[in-house]
């Protein structure tokens, strides 16, 4: 099972390579050719980015040699992890040799024979080596022709979804600890792994009704990997479902997945479990009104049933309630992207009062406990190499090489998921038969007959 990696299991530190000359050279060509003054509008130059130092492979050596680096020192621990996110551990276990093969440094059977060989040689188990395989094989491979198959996917937009990408996803700034995470990962070294790009970024804008072009456009500005055969399927086609070319149904989550499968809801400020009021997770309302506003094209999706099911228990109060929420995110995002002041608000980010001069902000329309937007606050990334923690508390950004400390809101360990022990013995309902061995109540067999016993 997928699981995240417990407290003390770091992921090893994935291998860096010195630019040479060369690739410095063509670096500052790069800012000066194609930097921000020569862009009226996203998608942006060079100049949203806050890189680091440069560190991809651009030799076949270093990509071979990037590699092996994965066979020996990640490859064996791939399998249980390779869908966990932890927070600054941006690379975890994975490849990283994305870049290297989209750019032809490597060949796709020369990555999964050496994987394989690793299996063979009993070096790394078949869980890990059958997922990595999987996605060079099974995904890359098969994303490649589905993009020559449909010239127009680019264009696809099935859910018919307007709204435009919020600026958030350009600075960074939001209070959204998984967003910010992921973001400032591209904006830093143009990589997240690819559950952080289909149930964190993707995810975010398919729930808001982002455009498929425009979420499209800034994969392919932003990811060191980009290249259009690559990013069109995976953004058009399984991240936003604006065709059902490549999945048959739309990868959506609440906030419930992001917290099984990562540690960002424990030192994020909103709260995960509530969809509406006051510090509500904005994945659950965005969720639930994703699910509302397409219910004519989804609910007859065999794959919906049963998350329409939980739709039809929600009463009209509740939905209502929802849809105000949802609206509230997409006015708060507007008001980043424009720096327009809402009627009644007092602007920067901060909570009218009557003091300031303007209308005490509504309950319903806060997006934090600490903050009226959901992107774009002055105080957010004022320093970037710090976050905001719960409750205004502050933890420290790791630079370049530095292993981050993770944030312990309750200064104890880090979560983790329960192990779920079998227990044959609870709460059978009359009539159901146990485990092997056991009768139709649960009590073991007398030796001997067929009757139960005590």
């Amino acid at each position: 099972p997928r699981e995240c990696p417990a407290e003390g299991d770091e992921p090893p530190e994935p291998r860096r390579v010195d630019p040479d000359g060369t690739a410095a050279a063509v670096a500052e060509w790069g800012a000066e050719a194609y930097g921000e003054e020569g862009y009226d509008g996203p998608p942006y130059g060079t100049g949203w980015a806050d890189p680091e130092p440069f560190f991809w492979p651009v030799t076949r050596a270093d990509a071979r040699a990037a590699l092996s680096s994965f066979i020996e020192e990640r490859l064996p621990a791939f399998g249980p992890y390779q869908d966990a996110m932890l927070e600054g551990e941006w690379s975890m276990n994975h490849a990283l040799v994305s870049s290297s093969l989209n750019v032809g440094l490597l060949r796709p059977d020369e990555v999964i024979e050496a994987a394989v060989d690793a299996y063979e040689d009993g070096d790394a188990p078949v869980e890990s080596v059958e997922g990595f395989v999987r996605q060079v094989l099974g995904w890359r491979e098969f994303v490649r022709h589905a993009y020559r198959r449909e010239p127009g996917m680019a264009g696809a937009n099935a859910l018919e979804a307007t709204e435009p990408l919020p600026e958030f996803f350009w600075t960074g700034e939001t209070e959204m600890a998984c967003l910010a995470d992921a973001v400032e990962g591209v904006r830093a070294r143009g990589y997240s792994h690819h559950i952080q790009r289909l149930m964190i970024l993707s995810n975010f804008a398919t729930t808001f009704g982002v455009e498929p072009k425009q979420l499209n456009e800034w994969f392919h500005a932003g990811y060191v990997d980009a290249y259009h055969w690559v990013t069109t399927p995976n953004v058009v086609g399984m991240g936003t479902f604006g065709t059902d070319s490549l999945s048959t149904k739309p990868y959506a989550a609440s906030a419930n997945y992001v917290d099984r499968m990562s540690d960002y809801c424990s030192g994020c400020p909103y709260y995960k479990t509530k969809t509406t009021g006051e510090g509500a997770c904005p994945f659950n309302a965005l969720y639930w009104d994703f699910l509302g506003r397409n219910e004519s094209r989804l609910r007859s999706n065999h794959r919906m049933g049963l998350v329409y099911s939980h739709w039809d228990d929600k009463d009209d109060d509740e939905r209502e309630a929802i849809r105000e929420r949802a609206a509230d995110i997409r006015r708060l995002a507007a008001r980043s992207r424009t720096g327009a002041r809402p009627a009644g608000g007092s602007g920067g980010g901060e909570r009218a009062t009557p003091a300031s001069g303007g209308s005490p902000t509504p309950a319903s329309s806060s997006i934090g406990p600490s903050t009226t937007r959901i992107g774009g606050s002055a105080r957010w990334n004022r320093d970037p190499r710090r976050r905001r923690g719960p409750r205004g508390g502050r933890r420290p950004r790791a630079g370049p090489g530095e292993r981050p400390a993770t944030y312990r809101p309750s200064g104890g360990p880090r979560r983790r998921r329960r192990e779920r022990r079998p227990r044959p013995f609870a709460r059978r309902r009359p009539g159901r038969r146990g485990p092997p061995g056991f009768g139709r109540r649960g009590r073991k067999r007398r030796a001997g007959t067929g009757r139960s016993g005590t």
